[in-house]
C-alpha cells in the first residue's frame, strides 16, 4: 500500500465515523418523548379548572430543557383543551414534576384522558 493509498483509507474510515456519528444524534436511542414519565388528570377545583400532573426524567447524558403540550382529550378523542408546560435544566438521571392547569372551555365536555405532544428535548 502507498502512502496515498493509506492516506485515501483513514479518510475514508473518518467519513465513515462521522456518519455513523451523525445518524446517532440525529435519531436518538431516547427521544424526548420517552423522558415524559406520567401524566394524570385531575380537577383542581370546582370553578372548573383542569389540572394535569406531569413528570419528566432527563435520560440523556445533558442538563436539558423540555418543551411539550399537554392536551385534554374528551372520551372520544375530541381535544379539549390544551396548554403549553415547560421543565427548565433538568439534570441528568434527574426528575422533575410540575402541575399544569387550564380552564375549562366553555362548550363544555369532560377530559378523559390528559397528555404531553410535541415534546421536545434541548440541551441548556
Amino acid at each position: 500500500m502507498t502512502i496515498g493509498a493509506g492516506v485515501v483509507v483513514i479518510v475514508l474510515v473518518v467519513i465513515v465515523v462521522m456518519a455513523v456519528n451523525a445518524a446517532r444524534s440525529s435519531s436518538p436511542a431516547h427521544p424526548a418523548a420517552a423522558d415524559v414519565g406520567s401524566v394524570t388528570c385531575g380537577r383542581a377545583d370546582d370553578a372548573g379548572v383542569w389540572q394535569a400532573t406531569v413528570r419528566v426524567t432527563n435520560h440523556s447524558s445533558k442538563i436539558s430543557t423540555y418543551v411539550m403540550t399537554i392536551e385534554w382529550d374528551d372520551a372520544l378523542g375530541t381535544r379539549l383543551a390544551s396548554s403549553p408546560e415547560s421543565f427548565d435544566a433538568v439534570a441528568p438521571g434527574r426528575s422533575a414534576t410540575d402541575d399544569v392547569t387550564t380552564e375549562a372551555p366553555a362548550a363544555g365536555g369532560t377530559p378523559a384522558t390528559c397528555k404531553a405532544a410535541n415534546v421536545t428535548r434541548v440541551a441548556s
